[in-house]
């Protein structure tokens, strides 16, 4: 059975980051000789997954259709765009920072696949008489499927978005900016993403701590109230406000004072860490910008020693 097919301009492929697509008239002679082996991945409204390289291909052609092939679920997707990773181990592989932003892309295309799925399964006991067992560790993961698509680890992504995220963040000392510009370009040009990332480590490290306020010296003025740009979405200001709630774990699980208690608190950090998570995100479908007043965050109790 042939596969289904859309028309070429009903498929969005909007925001891509591939600045190479290589050599795209070599593809379309082999297409316009042995015909279209592989449909491309969509979503079920037509988004483009995977296969940028044959949509510009068949329109050097002149085809007003191609064969898509719809993505239903996450189990889906990570079958779709495992076998695409390897139908493509030929083609020119991604950039590193190419390879981080496409994986975003496609984070963003599954997220609300994986949230259906959430809401499907939540509250659905693990194990039962008239239920198979649910077991999260089967269930694919958006990151994992996504960094699997184009080519990397999931681990690599992650460096390489952390080292983007560097060079990006307006408040981050001019140093450590300049270091991760530095190694973005030093990824694409060969490729070395663990030494890059590195390098912008040290260079975080290298600067100087901040000084400890004397006790009688006044508070600085909070950073609401220095003139700034406007956060641009809600998503941003989001992230901001969950920064410092990762922070603000990252220290109670770090504090020493915890003692033999630290096995019971780490599980319910886990747990108030993912509801932190689920919060935002449905704050995200519900509030506009101008919902989020800029802040500063209250102070994470510590208990007392003693």
């Amino acid at each position: 059975m042939s596969a289904p097919s859309l028309p070429l301009d009903a498929i969005t492929v909007e925001g891509r980051h591939r600045k190479d697509l290589g050599d795209l008239q070599a593809l379309a002679d082999s297409i316009k000789t042995v015909g279209l082996l592989h449909p491309v991945v969509v979503t079920p409204d037509g988004q483009l997954v995977a296969g940028q390289r044959r949509v510009e291909a068949v329109k050097l052609l002149g085809w007003q259709r191609v064969p898509v092939t719809v993505m239903a679920d996450l189990d889906d997707a990570a079958r779709l765009l495992r076998a695409e990773s390897d139908e493509n181990a030929c083609r020119k592989p991604f950039t590193p920072v190419e390879a981080e932003a496409i994986a975003g892309e496609i984070e963003k295309i599954l997220k609300p696949v994986a949230e259906a799925r959430r809401q499907a399964t939540q509250g659905r006991p693990k194990t039962g008489a008239d239920s198979a067992p649910v077991s999260d560790a089967r269930i694919p993961k958006t990151r994992d499927i996504a960094a699997e698509a184009v080519g990397y680890s999931r681990d690599t992504i992650a460096k390489v978005r952390s080292v983007r995220e560097a060079a990006e963040d307006p408040d981050a000392p001019e140093a450590v900016r300049e270091a991760a510009e530095r190694a973005l370009a030093s990824m694409d040009e060969d490729g070395s993403v663990h030494a890059a990332w590195k390098s912008v480590i040290e260079a975080k490290a290298a600067q100087p701590p901040e000084r400890e306020r004397a006790p009688d010296e006044p508070l600085p003025e909070p950073k609401a109230a220095r003139k700034r740009k406007p956060l641009p979405d809600v998503e941003l200001r989001l992230s901001v406000q969950q920064d410092a709630v990762l922070d603000g774990y990252r220290r109670l699980l770090k504090d020493d004072r915890w003692g033999s208690n630290r096995k019971s608190l780490e599980p319910r950090v886990r747990r108030a860490l993912q509801q932190t998570i689920f919060s935002a995100r449905e704050l995200l479908d519900e509030l506009a910008p101008e919902d989020f007043p800029q802040q500063e965050e209250p102070p994470i109790p510590i208990p007392e020693r003693n």
